[in-house]
């Protein structure tokens, strides 16, 4: 009689573990360097030129979800301008807007 081992795995058990650890290393080097671009488009790893690009990028994406929601006659007119308004990194620039035209309103105001 033969001598039967209980751990031993049959060939496609182990081309199927190959397979699955190969596919889970590519995963995990993909996640990375997801995660990595993440944190490289964060504002704060942003060159100004970068920020005023995705401003004025976002500003025009807004102009244009603002223009589409008002031909659309949304019912819901405050809660989908406020989710137009947050979505995304769009907060982050509606705030630089509200800072620049706070400034512009102020300097208008000192110089009359």
């Amino acid at each position: 009689m033969t001598n039967i081992i209980k751990d031993s795995i049959s060939i496609s058990d182990y081309i199927n573990n190959e397979y699955n650890e190969k596919l889970y290393n590519k995963e995990t080097i993909t996640n990375q360097k997801l995660i990595q671009k993440k944190n490289d488009q964060e504002l704060f790893n942003l060159s100004i030129n970068e920020i005023t690009n995705n401003f004025s990028k976002e500003f025009i994406n807004i102009l244009n979800d603002i223009v589409n929601l008002v031909h659309s006659g949304s019912n819901n007119l405050m809660k989908d301008l406020i989710i137009i308004l947050t979505k995304e990194e769009r907060l982050i620039y509606v705030g630089m807007f509200c800072i620049l035209l706070s400034f512009f309103f102020y300097f208008m105001d000192i110089s009359n």
